[in-house]
């Protein structure tokens, strides 16, 4: 089973990382595609201490959405709450 947001497809999984672990959807897709903060921030091109600080807040600057969401492989909107 998916859940919509936005009318984006999210897979169970994430959903359930935000339910339960009341995270916001960029950890629980980092979560769920079982990287690391400094996987991903590497990936992405940002600091590791700026992909935490994002994490544990809901303020999000889209540019940096954008080089998150193509390092993970998905869609910026599945990354905003």
């Amino acid at each position: 089973m998916k859940s919509r947001i936005n009318d984006i497809l999210t897979p169970h999984a994430v959903v359930e990382l935000v339910v339960k672990k009341n995270w916001n959807l960029l950890k629980a897709w980092r979560k769920h595609l079982g990287l690391n903060q400094k996987e991903l921030a590497a990936r992405a091109g940002i600091s590791q201490p700026a992909l935490s600080q994002m994490e544990n807040s809901n303020n999000h600057q889209d540019a940096t959405i954008e080089k998150l969401a193509t390092a993970m492989g998905v869609r910026p909107e599945q990354l905003v709450d």
